[in-house]
């Protein structure tokens, strides 16, 4: 994903109050389930200007077009979406975006998130302007994050344009002949992987 275009959720520490407001977005990120079981389906996807786009329905909206952002954490809504949608807000706490900007953030539980035949049951969202304005002219309804992608495989076939998502690996054709790089997640929901430059290790 472009980089202008991911959600950074960086949390500042300032008093008690503000410690326990950040251990409640830590269980809304983290918050979610998949409902079903033993699954295997293929789905279209879009790519535009280096951004994956998919088909997704919060609640009993009408489907809409969502960027997959695996920086970021948790599902992201816009205002049309919300209201839609009928959320119920959880919490208020602000959050930066990848500009430094300080943004209003307003955190919700959505009852059911549905990409084609999959459901995914009270999933931690959050209702939070754009780093990059560039983005509502792509998609105005807003980022499928990482609370989502963590909760089964993803396979990506860009010649054809098209993911499979499946509850077992192995399910997928031709997986084992793949190279496999491991990857760490933090509590705040980003991912991590080590990469050496010229001889030089990373520390994530």
């Amino acid at each position: 994903m472009k980089k202008s275009f991911l959600i950074l959720f960086f949390i500042t520490f300032l008093s008690g109050c503000t410690i326990i407001k950040v251990f409640q977005v830590l269980k809304i990120i983290n918050s979610g389930e998949l409902a079903n079981r033993d699954f295997k389906y293929e789905i279209p996807f879009e790519y535009k200007n280096g951004l994956i786009i998919l088909n997704a329905k919060i609640n009993d909206s009408k489907e809409e077009e969502f960027i997959l952002d695996s920086g970021a954490p948790a599902c992201l809504i816009s205002d049309s979406i919300l209201k839609e949608a009928g959320l119920e807000k959880i919490l208020d706490f602000n959050a930066t975006d990848v500009n430094s900007k300080d943004k209003e953030a307003h955190w919700y539980i959505a009852d059911s998130i549905k990409i084609n035949k999959l459901c995914f049951k009270k999933t931690g969202t959050v209702n939070l302007k754009f780093g990059n304005p560039a983005a509502n002219c792509l998609v105005k309804s807003g980022l499928i994050g990482m609370n989502i992608i963590d909760k089964c495989v993803w396979h990506f076939d860009f010649p054809r344009k098209t993911i499979i998502l499946a509850s077992h690996i192995d399910s997928i054709k031709d997986v084992k002949k793949g190279i496999r790089i491991p990857l760490k997640r933090n509590k705040a929901g980003y991912i991590f992987a080590d990469f050496n430059f010229n001889g030089k290790g990373t520390e994530k």
